[in-house]
């Protein structure tokens, strides 16, 4: 009787280690999918957005110009303000491109990077627009998003952190998950870092951007308001069929 008794503890506590381990098991798994889903859905939404603020500053790159020299006047060297065409142009071009590339899994971690050094920034151009104005006083408006929607001062310094803080947590799930904080090389692929420039999504994305660039660096003021909108919209939908081939493809 003793010993089957013993035999009866035995077994019973074998069953509630083995229940433990697999709960252990269980909450691994379920921590590892929300870091995953999170790091999913920083990469993508901060991707979007910053796809729509380049296509909507993009359709008058004339007017974003002027916004953009405006900044240079009064928060930069002076010596800037006779480029603010191709300062306005490298920003589409840049937002556009990470925002690309940000929907891709393969190149998340140093999309990720690229993003919150130009997120900071931003951060720091608004912070100081908002809150320590020169004498002549703040931007009005940031023209983020172009003529369409207009921010604020401090509406467009609480978007910009809180697209700062999104992408930071975001890169931060990335370094801690794949324990390599290296993003330039690899040793399971170089194509994660440095190898972006070898892969057809990353031209196809810089393509995109020039196209729409000079499209309406040439024909904003020289067609009517409807025709352009028309064409615009029209090289878009192209555009957005070529990257999605291309995605599939590359």
């Amino acid at each position: 009787m003793f010993f089957n008794n013993t035999n009866n503890v035995h077994k019973l506590l074998r069953c509630c280690e083995t229940t433990i381990v697999g709960n252990r098991e269980n909450v691994k798994m379920n921590k590892l999918a929300i870091i995953t889903y999170y790091s999913f859905i920083s990469g993508n939404i901060a991707g979007s957005i910053l796809i729509l603020s380049s296509l909507l500053k993009s359709v008058n790159i004339h007017s974003f110009a002027m916004e953009t020299g405006d900044y240079i006047d009064l928060y930069m060297p002076s010596w800037l303000h006779g480029f603010k065409y191709p300062c306005a142009m490298l920003v589409c071009q840049i937002e556009l491109m990470l925002g690309l590339l940000g929907l891709r899994t393969k190149y998340r971690t140093v999309v990720l990077c690229g993003m919150l050094v130009m997120l900071t920034f931003f951060v720091w151009l608004t912070a100081v627009n908002a809150f320590f104005p020169t004498i002549l006083g703040s931007i009005e408006s940031c023209g983020c998003f172009g003529e369409l929607i207009h921010f604020m001062p401090l509406g467009s310094f609480v978007k910009s952190a809180v697209l700062w803080m999104m992408v930071g947590g975001g890169l931060l799930i990335e370094f801690n998950h794949n324990h390599n904080p290296n993003i330039l090389f690899h040793k399971q692929g170089r194509r994660r870092g440095l190898g972006v420039l070898l892969d057809g999504y990353f031209w196809i994305s810089a393509l995109a951007g020039w196209c729409l660039l000079l499209f309406s660096y040439f024909y904003v003021n020289r067609l009517s308001h409807e025709l352009y909108l028309a064409l615009y919209v029209g090289i878009c939908v192209m555009l957005a069929i070529v990257a999605v081939w291309c995605k599939k493809k590359c």
